[in-house]
Order: structure tokens, then C-alpha cells, then sequence
């Protein structure tokens, strides 16, 4: 989870006496059992600059096989594993389903250096962070379904990039595959009076498939970045298709350890 903030105010006290204060806070917020993280703030006059890091240690083993004729509702997620989020969400109504699941999710909390230095006659203030929290999500996951309706969409984000896919259908098989790793990040920010200068670099990695055919709707969306440097697209389709689609997407801040191997991924279900 990634909390970055930067405001400016000016309470009219004039430059001069603005000048004469530097006042660096550092402070850190309470944790939950088993979990770890730091708090930075630093405030150069009436200019705050500020972060907040949390990830809990563990791993999450899921995997089971559904074969069932009836009504099925399925919900389930977990949010914010250092920036890693999953949501499932299903209604089925009667009809027959089968389906597969195999995921793993592995944070691990490495080390965390922070540098501070003031600069100049105590007029400003930089901090830069290295932090190295590895993290892996695989999931993999396979769907067929023929009765009266089945409504079904997932949603997977690596700190800000966004890939959702939903289907309603009365007939539909679907595999969806995603892979994501988190293995360093790089934080540096410079703060002076009235200006803030923040640089975040992550080494990261998204890898997503999926296949499906579907009679009734479709829907595929991709969003990564904000302003000028955000992508995104959005695909529907109507009617009897067949999908297949890989996205995959990769930043690096060098050194890089060797990221966790993925699951393998389920057989295609047929349709029931």
C-alpha cells in the first residue's frame, strides 16, 4: 500500500520569517499484528511532504475444484499487499458450473533504508527510501458455465495498474492467468518552501492471459499510470465471442532478485 501526499499553504506570515524555520517531523503510525511498515513526514515551513508503506509477512495458499448444479455465489479479494489487490466476484444462477482455482501469494518484508539530509541554510529537505518488500501474486483460474445466467468479474492492481474483465453470459468458458511480482521500490522527494519535488521508481512485473467464449457479454479493461503518462483501454463485445488476450507490462530499478516461480495454470473447462 502506497499513501503519498504533498500540500503547500501559505498562512501570510511573508518570506522572510518563512525562511527562518525548518521543522523536519518524523513519525511513525501504529501497526497491526504481524505487520510492518514506516511513516515519513517532513514539513519545510508550511510545506509537508509525506509517506506511508504497511505490508504484512506471509503466504496465502488457495486451490480447489467446484462441480455444482444450482445457485453459486462467490466473493472474495484482498487488498493492499504492498500495492497487490484481487477481487472476484460471481453470481450464478441455476445452471450447472464447474470450475478451478489454484492461487499463491508470497510478501515477504526485506530492508528498508531511509536517508535524510537538509541542504542549503535550513531552507530545505530531502529524503530518498530504498525499500526491497518482494512480492508475488499467481492466481490462475477456469470457469464453464451453461444454465439460466451466470455475472462474473475480476479485478487485479499492481500499484495503480488496473486489469478488470466481467461476463454476462448464459453459456461460458473462461481461464484467466495473472502473475504479478513487486521486488524493490525507490522513493526520493525534495521539499523547500512552496515546492515538491517527488520521484517514485518501482521494480515491478504484470503478466495476464486470458481465453474465453461467451454467448452474451464480454468486457476487457487496462489502466496503468495518471495525466499525461496514463494508458488505458476498454474492449466490449456482444453477441457469441471467442477472447484470447496477454497483457504484459515491466518496470525495473536494477538490482532485481529472482521473483518467485508462478503456478501452473488450470486445464480449459469445457462447458458443462
Amino acid at each position: 500500500m502506497v499513501t503519498l501526499r504533498a500540500t503547500v499553504r501559505n498562512n501570510g506570515l511573508g518570506v522572510v520569517i518563512l525562511a527562518l524555520a525548518l521543522l523536519i517531523l518524523i513519525s511513525s503510525h501504529s501497526l497491526t499484528e504481524a505487520e510492518i511498515g514506516y511513516k515519513e513526514v517532513i514539513t519545510v515551513d508550511n510545506t509537508t511532504w509525506s509517506i506511508e508503506r504497511s505490508t504484512i509477512p506471509g503466504t496465502l495458499e488457495i486451490e480447489g475444484d467446484v462441480n455444482v448444479t444450482g445457485t453459486v455465489i462467490r466473493d472474495s479479494s484482498f487488498n493492499n499487499f504492498a500495492g497487490l489487490s484481487a477481487d472476484e466476484r460471481t453470481l450464478a444462477l441455476h445452471g450447472r458450473m464447474i470450475s478451478s482455482e489454484k492461487t499463491l501469494v508470497v510478501s515477504k518484508g526485506g530492508p528498508v533504508v531511509i536517508t535524510r539530509e537538509i541542504e542549503g541554510k535550513n531552507e530545505s529537505a530531502n529524503i530518498t527510501i530504498s525499500e526491497a518488500w518482494p512480492t508475488l501474486l499467481s492466481t490462475t483460474k477456469a470457469v464453464g458455465y451453461l444454465g439460466t445466467q451466470i455475472s462474473t468479474e475480476e479485478r487485479y492492481e499492481n500499484n495503480g495498474e488496473a486489469i478488470s474483465t466481467s461476463f454476462v453470459a448464459n453459456r461460458l468458458v473462461k481461464v484467466s492467468r495473472y502473475d504479478a511480482n513487486i521486488l524493490g521500490m525507490k522513493v526520493s522527494a525534495e521539499v523547500q518552501p512552496g515546492y515538491v519535488k517527488e520521484t517514485v521508481a518501482l521494480n515491478k512485473s504484470t503478466y495476464y492471459e486470458l481465453m474465453s467464449t461467451c454467448i452474451g457479454k464480454a468486457y476487457v479493461g487496462y489502466k496503468s499510470g495518471e495525466g499525461s503518462t496514463k494508458a488505458r483501454s476498454s474492449e466490449y463485445y456482444f453477441g457469441t465471442s471467442r477472447i484470447e488476450k496477454t497483457i504484459k507490462s515491466e518496470t525495473e530499478v536494477p538490482p532485481a532478485p529472482t521473483p518467485a516461480p508462478p503456478t501452473p495454470p488450470p486445464s480449459l473447462c469445457p462447458f458443462p
